[in-house]
């Protein structure tokens, strides 16, 4: 790409700006507030001992896996929402929405049965200490409770930032984790006369978080006459043609959270068998890196409600054109996401009360990601942003999946548990697969074969 199409490429019209800013400035927030609210309370269980960061990291798994689940599902069915968006068709994008809520309900069937009812089963995949594991046991049994309100606020939220309505999803997560860090203050340490819990008080603060994260997105959906404030019988679809198309298109992005967060817990599992020091220190790296990429979802975020409805309104050299908008604009902030978690996390490192060399282990992983950023970045904008929006889940799932399970998997495997090198090296192996998710990604945009409009199956009426 020549440098005056870059630079052409970053020289937004005002109609573009505009959009994308009313998108990405309540996304930044939204994540900003989490990510800082996350850092510090990663820093309060750090401080409590190694043991509890470890237990904490590892049951976080299984929430880490729900998530990834549900944003399967609320990314499929964003697809459909914002291309309907593009059209303007309400009744398509409500009936959308019935879709997940139902859908949502099988997946909390099973993760609320592993978090309350098998909870040992899960501590032991994931830690060898036994005094890690009756923590992480402690950890699972009360945070499941707070999965259903998990759910339903992440459909919520989807759909309203779909429809370019994204105000009160702001107002609920900066509610919601501020409310958490406090209660994580007092419960985790006792203080003002509450009971100190260390890492049962960490999980009782984060249900009661989700609980009013829930309760802001449903009442302030109706109080903004979001498409979220609907009726029940307006949830139920009227064409099973689209209902098929629907499960059709969502299944297979489920598919691909499931294969992509499977391979990622993986690596988790790698981790545990490798030992505590090295489970906390990936702990500790990972929420500077959390961070660091807040900017990074804002992008693909708007990205794909931008994409999606080009798509849907039927303006395919729009789309095209969004999404090198989007691809540029993501390789300059991640160079700079790069510095910032590098930064971050060398001034917050000694506010954790770990070793030396848990320490020492995280700054090289937060090193390792950042030279990566800029690869997973473009993945990220690739797959998330461009293709699913454009309706092209299936090769999605091809690029998302088989580089991590044919490579990444197997060589973390290798040199974490055979060959027995320092987790650099690990963390390296993870994230070369990312390099090939590009390059695939890429060739796939340039054939242009990933534009399918989803708008038009016909309603019954």
């Amino acid at each position: 790409m020549k440098l005056n199409r870059i630079r052409a490429l970053l020289d937004w019209d005002p109609p573009f700006r505009r959009q994308f800013f009313n998108l990405a400035i309540p996304i930044i927030v939204q994540s900003l507030v989490a990510s800082s609210m996350h850092l510090l309370d990663n820093i309060m269980i750090g401080r409590v001992g190694e043991m509890e960061m470890a237990a904490v990291t590892q049951a976080n798994r299984l929430t880490f896996l729900l998530n990834l689940a549900l944003f399967g599902l609320t990314s499929g069915s964003a697809a459909f929402a914002s291309q309907a968006w593009g059209k303007r068709d309400v009744p398509r994008i409500q009936q959308t929405m019935g879709m997940a809520l139902c859908m949502s309900c099988l997946f909390l069937m099973l993760f609320i049965t592993l978090a309350i009812g098998f909870p040992h089963l899960v501590a032991r995949a994931m830690l060898t200490d036994p005094a890690a594991r009756e923590s992480a046991v402690s950890y699972l049994r009360i945070i499941g409770v707070g999965y259903i309100f998990l759910a339903l606020s992440n459909i919520l939220e989807s759909f309203q930032k779909s429809t370019e309505q994204t105000r009160v999803p702001m107002i609920a997560g900066v509610v919601a984790i501020s409310i958490n860090t406090i209660l994580n203050f007092l419960l985790i340490f006792g203080m003002f006369g509450f009971p100190k819990m260390g890492v049962r008080g960490a999980a009782i603060a984060t249900v009661i978080a989700l609980a009013i994260e829930c309760a802001i997105n449903l009442i302030g959906g109706y109080a903004a006459h979001s498409v979220t404030a609907v009726r029940p019988r307006a949830l139920i679809p009227n064409s099973w043609r689209f209902a098929w198309q629907y499960l059709q298109v969502v299944s297979v992005v489920i598919l691909n959270e499931f294969m992509w967060s499977l391979g990622v817990t993986m690596f988790s599992v790698i981790y545990g068998r490798m030992g505590e020091q090295v489970v906390a220190a990936v702990g500790i790296a990972s929420t500077f890196e959390q961070f660091s990429v807040v900017a990074l979802r804002a992008i693909t975020g708007a990205c794909a409600v931008m994409v999606g409805g080009r798509v849907g309104a039927g303006e395919k050299s729009g789309a095209r054109e969004t999404s090198l908008r989007m691809i540029v604009a993501a390789i300059v902030i991640a160079i700079a996401s790069g510095f910032i978690i590098i930064m971050v996390g060398n001034i917050l490192m000694n506010f954790y009360n770990v070793s030396e060399a848990t320490k020492a282990n995280a700054r090289v992983i937060m090193i390792t990601i950042a030279c990566f950023m800029p690869f997973n970045a473009l993945a990220s904008i690739l797959i998330v942003g461009i293709l699913r929006s454009g309706g092209d889940a299936a090769y999605s799932l091809l690029i998302d999946t088989v580089p991590l399970w044919i490579i990444a998997v197997p060589l973390a495997a290798i040199t974490g548990l055979v060959l027995h090198l320092p987790i650099s090296f690990v963390i390296v192996c993870n994230q070369i697969e990312t390099v090939i998710k590009v390059a695939l990604g890429f060739w796939r945009f340039q054939s242009g074969r990933w534009i399918h409009d989803l708008t038009q199956t016909p309603q019954i009426e």
